[in-house]
């Protein structure tokens, strides 16, 4: 478990080879890494499923793993660098590094950005109405 095929994902995606990348996603079918959910969601995106309520469940999932993606792919967000030797999961330095490897791949996806930002605030009330507030007093 060394990340390699977190680099391979990021350098199959620009150029377009979704046999390759779907292979990819498949060795590794149970991971939960925001790299491999929000990979899944642009390639669902990409396959004229961005409307399926799988592909709705898939981006809930990436946002739930990273919630800082899409900030940073929109560019409303600004990114966070590491300050170690490693990533902190669900952190913006995470999301940093994501979007560094594959924001080109969703940024070449022409609309895929807009999908996906539209889709965050549908994460939030789906993620309040799980998580309701409770009463402490």
């Amino acid at each position: 478990n060394q990340g390699t095929r977190y680099l391979l994902v990021a350098r199959l995606l620009p150029r377009d080879d979704a046999e390759r990348v779907m292979g990819l996603l498949g060795s590794y079918a149970d991971e939960w890494s925001a790299y491999w959910l929000y990979t899944r969601g642009l390639i669902a995106y990409r396959n004229g499923e961005a409307d399926d309520a799988a592909t709705a469940k898939l981006v809930q999932e990436a946002w739930s793993a990273n919630e800082h993606v899409p900030g940073i792919l929109a560019g409303t967000m600004a990114p966070e660098l590491s300050t170690g030797n490693y990533v902190t999961v669900g952190g913006t330095d995470e999301a940093t590094d994501f979007v560094r490897e594959c924001g080109p791949a969703w940024k070449a996806t022409p609309g895929a950005i807009v999908w996906l930002t539209s889709a965050v605030p549908l994460c939030q009330r789906t993620q309040s109405a799980t998580n309701p507030p409770t009463d402490t007093g």
